[in-house]
């Protein structure tokens, strides 16, 4: 619904989960907002919100949990590009 097409190219949630497929980030989810919304659809019950209204509640307004997950999830992805990265002076 966010992006406009179905986050797993049709499959279902079980097929999605047996492939480890993750939706891809929408455009206008940055940060606090893409976590709660992860969390959200999550395939574990007892991870997502207990109501459509703390649903809700995290997208629109995230709390700081989900912000500090956001940016640890981002400087864990750079540390993992730096560490894939040849260093420049590095003989061949």
């Amino acid at each position: 619904m966010v992006a406009g097409k179905h986050p797993f190219d049709g499959r279902s949630a079980a097929a999605a989960m047996a492939e480890g497929l993750v939706p891809a980030l929408p455009p206008s989810f940055r940060g606090g907002r893409w976590v709660a919304l992860r969390r959200g659809f999550d395939w574990e019950a007892e991870t997502r919100p207990g109501s459509a209204l703390d649903f809700a509640g995290r997208i629109l307004r995230p709390k700081l949990s989900d912000h500090r997950r956001a940016l640890l999830g981002h400087a864990q992805s750079l540390l993992e590009r730096l560490h894939r990265r040849k260093p420049v002076n590095a003989p061949p």
